[in-house]
């Protein structure tokens, strides 16, 4: 099965409706996200009765692109979560497809549902207090060493990294998580991971980078959590869990096992939601809320 990514809905469409390749059925990203205001990842097993609801079975090898990569390695983060056994990227976009001399097509394809129940790649998520644990240690943040057994990296801009933005129009909160390291914009526009043709970027060039901002898989092949005298846990966040995913999916292509996607991102780790028809700002019927997790600002120092 071949599926085109985005974040809309089949009416709205654009880039499917443009002209995708042949038989692609399209994946709005909300069907595997909570809404407004969070977007957070959906339950498990939600997320399975939505696949199963595209057609899509355990057994299907299914082929995701988007003009948006990040669009692409969520979808294909997701169904390898969730228990798909073979999910590809394309190396490329409708674009990359068309120039090669293939033709697109503009017909509608959708697929009768199917039961789907897989056992999910549970060892791929990091749980928020799963993180907070491993973090702090009698209340206090672990210095990021790559002796210890958590190695943080940060994939959001370096503006939302250093605080200066929250990076979502939904989301208050500026800072970073604790021990964070940056490794870089993993948005499309940064033009890290997806190129400005529509290809991918070699992975021999991406871990270069890596290595010169203190990030070597080279053993972290162990797919355990394991203790301080062993390999660490390396986890990677954005804002909520898209950046991340092309971070997650190069890491995965390096062969790493020790690796874990935080989906909720720093807008999960700072902000709680409460409903509040009084509330206006950036979430109307919604107040933001701090969480009582540490967080650091620009120069270091806690925020209150």
């Amino acid at each position: 099965m071949i599926v085109e990514a985005s974040w809309a809905d089949l009416a709205n469409a654009k880039d499917y409706h443009r002209g995708h390749i042949p038989g692609a059925i399209h994946v709005n990203t909300d069907l595997f996200e909570n809404g407004y205001p969070e977007w957070k990842l959906q339950p498990l097993e939600s997320l399975q009765k939505s696949i199963g609801d595209l057609g899509i079975a355990p057994d299907t090898t299914v082929i995701v692109y988007s003009e948006q990569l990040i669009a692409a390695t969520r979808v294909w983060w997701v169904l390898m979560y969730a228990g798909v056994a073979d999910v590809r990227i394309l190396d490329g976009d409708a674009r990359t497809w068309s120039l090669a001399g293939f033709e697109l097509e503009q017909s509608l394809r959708e697929l009768p549902p199917v039961a789907f129940v897989a056992n999910p790649r549970t060892d791929w998520l990091i749980e928020t207090a799963t993180l907070r644990e491993l973090l702090t240690s009698n209340g206090t943040a672990k210095t990021n060493d790559p002796t210890i057994p958590l190695r943080l990296f940060d994939m959001r801009s370096q503006a939302e990294f250093a605080g200066e933005i929250s990076g979502y129009s939904y989301l208050d909160a500026k800072g970073r998580i604790p021990t964070a390291s940056w490794l870089g914009d993993a948005d499309d526009s940064s033009l890290t991971y997806k190129l400005a043709n529509g290809r991918l970027r070699p992975p021999r060039e991406i871990y270069t980078e890596w290595h010169a901002k203190g990030l070597d898989l080279t053993n972290a092949a162990d797919s355990s959590v394991a203790d301080s005298n062993s390999v660490p846990l390396h986890v990677f966040y954005c804002g909520g869990g898209w950046r991340s995913s092309a971070a997650f999916f190069y890491a995965w292509l390096s062969g790493a096992g020790n690796i874990r996607n935080y989906a909720d991102g720093w807008a999960g780790w700072s902000t709680r939601y409460i409903r509040d028809e009084t509330a206006t700002g950036n979430t109307p019927g919604w107040s933001q809320i701090k969480t009582d997790h540490p967080v650091e600002s620009a120069d270091l120092t806690p925020l209150k």
